[in-house]
């Protein structure tokens, strides 16, 4: 079965720390029945009134499984 997980956050290290993750403990759980298809990372300019001090962007990215 084909299923998705997406990840958001400002900080582009954040969402590639928490892919890690997730990869990490899908293959634990799940071995060799666990197969990444793809991962689609983008990014997109804040609102004016939701900027923060440090990021003006939110990335996300959305992974695309196996099970």
């Amino acid at each position: 079965m084909i299923r998705t997980i997406g990840f958001e956050s400002d900080r582009l290290l954040s969402v590639t720390d928490n892919i890690d993750k997730f990869m990490e403990d899908m293959t634990r759980q799940h071995g060799s029945t666990f197969r990444l298809i793809d991962i689609k990372f983008s990014s997109a300019s804040k609102l004016l009134q939701d900027q923060r001090q440090n990021s003006d962007v939110n990335y996300s990215a959305l992974v695309i499984y196996e099970l």
